[in-house]
């Protein structure tokens, strides 16, 4: 099972590392610092509930500077597609709950989205979202708001700290 964990971090001391890599060091190498409501996104495979709980979820929120997480499971996972450009950022999507499954099929179907999982939690999508540049981001989220049945999205545009 594919999950998403979104991380709230707490100010720490300046010299710790961002909680991005504190998590990859811990072995889970899709961790990115976010811009948006969360700090950093983290996803992960999962053979089971049990699994994502224990080996996952809790040793990410005994790190310091962990203030809290909200975990997304997917419920119905997309393809993806090879990655040709770095993820930008993710897509949150809110959508009316008998538009899912098309919304989902129909971001698919657009060349930057590289996967788009329907799950549960606050959102019923997310997307990730291949471009190189804000711009075309830009237009891209433009794109997204467009489809009917979408109630409204929330980007969390990645970036490596300095």
């Amino acid at each position: 099972m594919r999950a998403y964990i979104m991380i709230t971090e707490r100010a720490t001391k300046e010299e710790e590392p961002f909680l991005s890599r504190q998590i990859r060091n811990l072995g889970f190498i899709n961790s990115f610092d976010v811009l948006g409501p969360y700090d950093v996104i983290v996803e992960v495979e999962a053979k089971d509930n049990n699994d994502l709980f224990y080996n996952i979820i809790r040793p990410i929120i005994g790190l310091a500077g962990v203030s809290g997480c909200t975990t997304h499971v997917t419920v119905s996972p997309s393809e993806v597609k090879p990655l040709t450009k770095r993820t930008f950022a993710y897509v949150l999507v809110q959508a009316m709950p008998q538009e899912t499954q098309r919304i989902q099929n129909e971001l698919f179907q657009l060349d930057e989205i590289r996967k788009v999982d329907a799950v549960l939690g606050p959102y019923d999508i997310i997307a990730d979202v291949t471009t190189d540049s804000l711009s075309k981001l830009v237009d891209i989220v433009s794109k997204i708001r467009r489809i009917l049945g979408i109630l409204r999205t929330t980007t969390l545009i990645t970036f490596t700290p300095t």
